[in-house]
């Protein structure tokens, strides 16, 4: 279950309650998509997209609905390796990443895969939720 702190700030977005009603609608769609990319359905990345809509988080990038993650994984994939899936697209000269064996999250800008690869490239977040955190701080930052 997502802490209290990060579904507040979730279900504080001004798009929370429109945006909101895709992921409810969904489901079942939504899964189908997240076991298609090896996420574990009792996973917090899983628990976020299947309640969720991306939009609801705020911050330095915008996440991308599940049914994108697939393409941008792949338009990344020969310079990140078949651990990662590509969170985000690409905006602002990197990429959010999230690491499917161990649910970290990076932080990836152009430039940094082979640091990336080579393990040298610390997480910006040692959990989904605890990147949730992370675009939480730099929405305050930016308010």
């Amino acid at each position: 279950m997502l802490p209290t702190d990060v579904v507040e700030w979730l279900e504080s977005s001004p798009l929370y309650l429109g945006a909101n009603e895709y992921a409810k609608r969904n489901r079942e769609q939504v899964a189908r998509h997240l076991h298609g990319l090896g996420i574990d359905l009792n996973s917090q990345l899983a628990e976020f997209y299947l309640n969720y809509d991306p939009c609801c988080v705020r911050g330095w990038y915008e996440l991308n609905r599940v049914e994108n993650i697939a393409a941008a994984t792949a338009f990344i994939r020969e310079f990140s390796g078949p651990d990662y899936l590509a969170l985000t697209g690409a905006v602002g000269g990197g990429m959010t990443l999230y690491h499917l064996p161990t649910g970290q999250v990076f932080d990836v800008e152009f430039g940094q895969f082979e640091a990336l690869q080579a393990k040298a490239l610390p997480p910006v977040a040692e959990s989904f939720v605890d990147y949730l955190r992370w675009c939480k701080a730099k929405d305050a930052e930016d308010a």
